[in-house]
């Protein structure tokens, strides 16, 4: 399975990321400037989604010539694999501050909340 492919299903799904922070939001019962910086934070999410995803076709591009020679550049195959991680790595700093903002907004009731609904969906981490 692709990196692309897992994108695709997970995180850089925009349905997903709609579905997750409505979710957040209703579970919290944010108030308006809250739901402002979920509304930001949502808009960045998106944008870094799309960034990604607009990189897929020059990735495929790129390694369907790499795969034409007869031997593989190991170091551009490289590169290739590393170019959307690097556009993610670079714009996941952005993420973390719009999320950051509305933690730090959030009271104590929606921050024991939140830890609660962390907690509920990854139980594997308990």
């Amino acid at each position: 399975m692709s990196i692309f492919h897992r994108q695709d299903r997970c995180f850089h799904n925009r349905w997903f990321v709609k579905f997750m922070l409505r979710r957040f939001s209703k579970k919290l019962q944010l108030d308006m400037e809250q739901q402002q910086q979920l509304a930001q934070l949502q808009s960045t999410v998106q944008s870094v989604c799309a960034d990604v995803l607009s990189s897929r076709e020059s990735v495929f591009n790129e390694a369907r010539l790499l795969l034409n020679n007869e031997k593989l550049d190991r170091e551009a195959a490289l590169k290739i694999v590393q170019s959307p991680k690097q556009m993610l790595e670079a714009r996941l700093a952005d993420i973390v501050d719009g999320f950051g903002d509305l933690f730090d907004n959030l009271n104590t009731e929606q921050r024991a909340r939140l830890l609660q609904l962390w907690q509920s969906e990854h139980r594997c981490w308990q």
